[in-house]
């Protein structure tokens, strides 16, 4: 049986169609650059007379091409607690020999005297900013070990001293209104605290309880003494419309108190307050023991607690989506019409025994 024509050109069609996209899925390229002959050179230096230049060189292959690096991104960082400034940054990653499909990628950084003390440092490597032309980003590569000795007597590596750490009060209760808890501690240094930073807290609470997530508390504040032995204080008002009972852990910023050298205070225990809040300015149990109302400070959409339960406050544009989802801790004092709900809604909830229904 012959095969009709119009059939052949068809097959001819779809078969050149096919053959268009397996070209297309040929160009795909999603193979990474590869990265080779990495290495640090020097990888123990002495900065007890000057700066020294460390320079990390790699080996970039790639059959697309490497595209040129992006200026002001390191290639490389060392960070650590006592660096003075936390963080000696790198240079750009540059094309020093080779082309773009296969060449030597150096990245160095004159190492600061006055700022990195005497110890064993991990040099991170970035080569996520080494990327070829089709966009695949570089695997990670291992950390380089480099050791460093300052033995230089002009420069101070002392951090400042922390001591006498207290909060005042260390409980609260919340249910008459907000209550202020100051943290306060001892700083000395020899080369004088710096001032502390305005607009940057001192320390916070916070908690997926808390409405907002965070208590952020003031910046650190000289009180008493002077720079070089002072007491410094960080307050906070806690809102009692946000923070419910419970124990919370305050976190101490430490890193805000900084010497005139710029070293950096070690980090601090977390220390615990203990919150009471039964809302009683916004929400009230009646005199009849079972009905929960609320206050004229209270706001329709929040909830409020009460002898640890919490409730909702509601309107008349928002108790059918509560009840529909099921939700029958509500203070019902802000619903005026209550012919918006068929009465089966109201046996219901006075059924289900929350008594919170004010008709």
């Amino acid at each position: 049986m012959k095969t009709p024509k119009f059939f052949d050109i068809y097959i001819f069609c779809f078969s050149l169609i096919c053959l268009q996209n397996m070209k297309a899925y040929a160009q795909y390229d999603f193979d990474k650059p590869t990265l080779s002959s990495i290495s640090v050179s020097p990888t123990s230096i002495d900065l007890s007379s000057g700066n020294v230049t460390i320079t990390l060189s790699l080996q970039a292959s790639d059959s697309s091409g490497i595209a040129e690096p992006r200026s002001g991104y390191s290639g490389a960082y060392i960070s650590d607690n006592s660096i003075v400034g936390g963080t000696q940054w790198f240079s750009s990653w540059e094309l020093v020999s080779g082309d773009q499909y296969n060449g030597t990628y150096q990245s160095y950084k004159s190492i600061e005297a006055s700022k990195v003390p005497s110890g064993n440092y991990n040099l991170q490597i970035i080569s996520s900013e080494i990327i070829d032309n089709a966009g695949n980003i570089a695997n990670n590569v291992s950390s380089q070990e480099i050791t460093v000795v300052n033995n230089n007597p002009n420069v101070d590596f002392d951090k400042p001293t922390l001591s006498s750490i207290s909060v005042s009060p260390t409980s609260i209760d919340l249910s008459s209104g907000n209550v202020t808890i100051t943290l306060s501690l001892q700083a000395s240094d020899s080369s004088g605290i710096a001032e502390p930073r305005s607009g940057y807290s001192g320390a916070y609470i916070s908690d997926n309880s808390i409405v907002g997530g965070t208590q952020w508390f003031s910046s650190w504040e000289l009180v008493s003494g002077d720079q070089y032995n002072g007491t410094y204080q960080s307050y906070k008002s806690i809102e009692a419309s946000k923070v419910p009972s419970g124990n919370y852990n305050l976190q101490i910023i430490s890193s805000e108190i900084i010497d005139n050298a710029g070293n950096i205070a070690d980090n601090l225990p977390a220390q615990q307050i203990t919150v009471v809040n039964n809302d009683s300015q916004y929400i009230y149990l009646d005199s009849n023991g079972v009905t929960v109302k609320a206050t004229d400070d209270a706001v329709v959409g929040q909830s409020y607690t009460l002898n640890g339960t919490s409730y909702l406050v509601v309107d008349d544009s928002t108790i059918a989506a509560q009840i529909t989802a099921q939700n029958y801790n509500l203070v019902t004092t802000r619903v005026i019409n209550m012919s918006y709900y068929s009465m089966a809604i109201v046996l219901l909830m006075i059924r289900l025994g929350f008594g919170i229904l004010q008709m």
